[in-house]
């Protein structure tokens, strides 16, 4: 933290841990999948002390003191508003959430995919040694990815090559070990072939499928998924290379366990059927939408989702991903990260099913919500969690912008009609760093 006539460093408050001012200063402090069951403050105290005196760190203190004098404003006013004038807000809100949930779409079916430790994991591929190892991608100036590993000693994306080393040096500061982080220069040429394999397969479920890193996908599998429904197997229901669907199969049956016969059935079907089809025609995946039929759609989805991150792992050599599976993107996004490393979470069909997984989920996990607003929401309106958010939105209204507020009212909700990803990166997240 910064005092606000200047960039040299404040006194902390009394109640303000080494967690907080790290968190607000470095987007490393914040936590990524793996990263559990270590002493956070412990950690971001020597994240502190390491770079306190780096030109990036006089830079970001300068930052936080504009973003101190910001809280005050707002807080001011906050404390002018008088009771007609939150009234009034009150009702705009209460206004704006029906209208988002009267379009609210609870049919739609994305996924985001996304590899584990990916640029750590190929290269653990190609050389098995390093499994047990802390491992870091990367350099002494910049850590591009770390394995599950060196996690445990808080080493990190975005993470300076020198922190994290000294991190693991200093383990037993915070319940660790010593130990030695091991650096492996990237090598993209790898990722991407890796990255490419993958990509050949998520199009055979989303010809449109959405990519703007190495190592996540967005697929849109509502189509495919309604196909699969009538035809039963992947083979009858994927797309051809022109993104067109090939004709479906009308001895399908829900959920269904592809066998050999099946697919002989499937591929039998679909010769005799080829003259016929046209590609996109409407009755190809007749649509009944119910509280039942989202559901059945929903479980044929979690099943499909397993048998593409299956494909993925088996193509690529051993490299797992995991999966998040909602109604839009923000909330695949989100579900992405539950079930870290291999594993893949449902958000669920319902707007309570939303908002139930919403509520604990921290501010911080919503795409487009970094350090800056963390910290605004906390400590103007005291929100952490989105759920949180929710029941503060009066007061938000209030004291953010416009424009501001709109994103927060759609982030509380779990509202978005993104056609494909709006979910951003991770501030100071360029090309070369990952999520995952």
């Amino acid at each position: 933290m910064a005092d606000a006539r200047g960039g040299a460093p404040r006194a902390p408050s009394h109640d303000e841990s080494a967690n907080a001012r790290a968190k607000a200063i470095y987007v490393f402090a914040a936590d990524k999948g793996g990263m559990s069951g270590y002493d956070k403050d412990a950690v971001n105290r020597i994240i502190l002390e390491l770079s306190a005196a780096s030109a990036f760190t006089k830079q970001k203190l300068k930052q936080d003191a504009k973003v101190d004098i910001r809280i005050q404003s707002m807080r001011a006013v906050l404390a002018r508003a008088d009771a007609a004038t939150r009234r009034a807000s009150a009702a705009h809100v209460e206004q704006r959430i029906f209208e988002l949930e009267q379009s609210r779409n609870l049919d739609r079916i994305c996924a985001v995919v996304d590899f584990d430790m990916f640029y750590a994991a190929v290269e653990i591929r190609d050389r098995p040694e390093l499994a047990s190892k802390p491992v870091a991608v990367g350099g002494i100036g910049m850590i591009t990815t770390s394995n599950y590993v060196a996690r445990q000693w808080g080493v990190r994306s975005a993470m300076p090559g020198f922190v994290g080393a000294a991190l693991c040096r200093r383990g037993p500061e915070f319940g660790m070990p010593n130990a030695e982080l091991i650096f492996v220069p990237p090598d993209f040429s790898k990722y991407t072939q890796a990255s490419e394999v993958a990509r050949d397969i998520f199009r055979e479920y989303d010809p449109h499928m959405s990519s703007y890193s190495l190592d996540e996908a967005y697929l849109d599998l509502t189509e495919y998924v309604h196909r699969r429904a009538l035809v039963g197997t992947h083979s009858a229901a994927r797309v051809n290379a022109s993104g067109a669907a090939l004709p479906p199969s009308a001895t399908a049956t829900w959920l269904s366990v592809p066998d050999a016969e099946s697919e002989e059935r499937s591929q039998r079907t679909l010769a005799s059927d080829e003259e016929d089809f046209q590609p996109g025609q409407s009755d190809a995946c007749p649509r009944e939408s119910t509280p039942n039929s989202r559901s059945r759609h929903l479980a044929l989805a979690v099943l499909v989702v397993d048998e593409l991150r299956a494909r993925v792992r088996d193509a690529t050599g051993g490299l797992t991903c995991s999966a998040g599976i909602g109604s839009n993107f923000l909330l695949a996004k989100c579900g992405a990260d539950v079930e870290k490393p291999d594993g893949q979470f449902c958000v669920g069909a319902s707007r309570e099913e939303v908002l139930r997984f919403l509520a604990p989920l921290p501010c911080r996990k919503i795409g487009g919500i970094g350090r800056v607003l963390e910290k605004l929401l906390h400590e103007t309106v005291g929100v952490r969690t989105c759920g949180q958010l929710l029941s503060g939105l009066a007061e938000a209204h209030l004291c953010f912008s416009p424009v501001c507020f709109e994103q927060l009212l759609r982030a509380a909700l779990g509202w978005s009609d993104a056609p494909h990803a709006e979910v951003a990166g991770e501030e100071g997240q360029g090309g070369g760093l990952q999520k995952g």
